[in-house]
């Protein structure tokens, strides 16, 4: 028999109690197909390929149950700043326990043609639910991802932000999911972004958990760009150590539209992100980079999947992770070139830094080609700090834990500054910096890459796979 977490009382309870509410047909079907697939498919195990490195048993071993409504109703704007991207005075959508909380959001006057509101609230409006029906549950495919699948059969609310052709949001939209609770809750928030023709956006995802209680975060993202759009996402996951979070972001990008995603994962009891960018028409391009920062016992999993379905399409991707301690990283990209996709032209590239002895990392890049006019390539190197690196900077007057702090700095710069946000890229630098200095010597590195102090950037040593 499959393996799932939806098997206590309180959940199908809470499942069977939302048959009753109101909403849409069409809804609750796709609710009931949800369950369906997920009790089908049961959770993956490390006997599924895609799931070798990462093992969701310890999962099971919760009792999970449906949030409490009232928890989080204590919560200020003060209490959740220091979450939020601070300085970026810009639209926010806040949610706890995947409902949307109006107290803490703003919304302000909107344009016309843009839309950004909570999914349940946008279904009473016509042209809205028009939009949310159309795209809804169309793109994370629930018959094969188990998760997904999960995410649809309990649904309740998310973000969904809808721009009409030519439109544009001036500012960056931030989602905030918080969870919060005493007892161990699985959360289970949706985001839909739908871009039409020639329209542009930038949003910024945010996840994160108060308090110390275990909780798991299941949340699913769909995206559209049609043609000529342009989206910049960007997903935050602060560090937790006693949270899981599962994020499955699914996109589909039209003939000459661009996605560049951003994805920050600070380190977290377990985290799986699961991004899978579709390249549909004629001249799409897509841009993956990610940073993943891993101590203690976390894991940290990055899954990518880049499909070129047209000609002439672009994808970049490239990960770094740092993992100290007896952390564990994993990484798996793969892109797939279709017949037809002629023109192509894809890299992939994951580099990792491991700072302990006990530290891991798993990296398997791919390229899986059905086309014979293209330039694709793929590598992964993992290493230690360069010795000679180390030796330099001491000679310069530095401490054993500022060089080394300074390295580990300008390994992850690159990729912190290409965060499209100046107070996101702060923060990230601080947290770097705070992550990887000696409490006693905190200054805050430049952000200057190494080439300024000394020739060449530090070398890594280890595994290097290349295509």
């Amino acid at each position: 028999m499959n393996e799932t977490l939806a098997t206590s009382d309180v959940l199908l309870a809470a499942y069977e109690a939302s048959r009753g509410s109101a909403g849409p047909a069409w809804l609750h079907v796709l609710r009931a197909e949800g369950l369906e697939a997920y009790r089908s498919l049961g959770l993956p195990t490390i006997r599924h390929e895609e799931w070798r490195y990462t093992s969701l048993a310890p999962l099971l071993k919760q009792a999970w149950r449906v949030p409490d409504p009232s928890c989080g109703a204590h919560l200020r704007l003060v209490d959740i700043a220091p979450l939020l991207a601070a300085g970026m005075d810009s639209p926010r959508l806040v949610f706890i326990n995947g409902r949307l909380c109006t107290r803490l959001s703003t919304q302000g006057r909107l344009a016309a043609g843009l839309r950004y509101s909570s999914l349940s609230r946008t279904l009473d409006d016509r042209a809205g639910a028009a939009v949310v029906q159309a795209h809804l549950g169309r793109h994370a495919d629930i018959s094969t991802d188990a998760l997904a699948a999960l995410n649809m059969a309990f649904f309740e609310d998310g973000a969904l932000l809808h721009l009409e052709r030519g439109h544009a949001l001036d500012q960056p939209l931030q989602l905030l999911y918080i969870a919060v609770g005493r007892q161990p809750a699985l959360v289970q928030p949706r985001s839909l972004l739908v871009l039409e023709e020639g329209s542009r956006a930038s949003v910024v995802e945010i996840h994160a958990r108060l308090g110390d209680c275990p909780g798991l975060c299941n949340h699913v993202t769909e995206v559209v760009v049609n043609e000529r759009a342009h989206l910049a996402h960007t997903l935050l996951q602060p560090e937790d150590d006693a949270g899981s979070q599962i994020v499955q972001l699914t996109a589909k990008v039209g003939r000459g539209a661009e996605l560049e995603s951003r994805v920050f994962s600070l380190g977290a009891a377990l985290t799986r992100n699961n991004l899978r960018c579709v390249l549909e028409g004629e001249g799409a391009n897509a841009s993956l980079s990610g940073l993943f920062l891993g101590r203690g016992r976390q894991h940290l999993d990055q899954h990518l999947e880049v499909e070129h379905a047209g000609p002439l399409c672009t994808s970049r991707q490239l990960f770094r992770g740092v993992l100290d301690e007896k952390s564990r990283g994993v990484f798996s990209g793969k892109v797939v070139v279709r017949p037809g996709a002629q023109k192509t032209n894809a890299q992939q590239q994951n580099n990792n830094l491991l700072l302990s002895d006990d530290a891991q990392i798993d990296t398997k890049p791919q390229l899986e080609i059905y086309a014979d006019d293209v330039q694709c390539s793929h590598g992964a190197t993992s290493g230690r700090l360069d010795e000679e690196a180390l030796f330099f900077l001491r000679s310069r007057g530095l401490s054993q834990a500022q060089a080394r702090s300074l390295l580990t700095y300008a390994f992850c710069a690159e990729l912190i500054e290409a965060a499209r946000h100046p107070a996101l890229r702060e923060r990230l630098a601080r947290v770097v910096q705070a992550r990887f200095s000696d409490p006693r010597e905190l200054t805050r590195p430049t952000g200057r890459s190494l080439k300024d102090t000394e020739p060449g950037a530090p070398a890594q040593t280890g595994m290097s796979i290349g295509g």
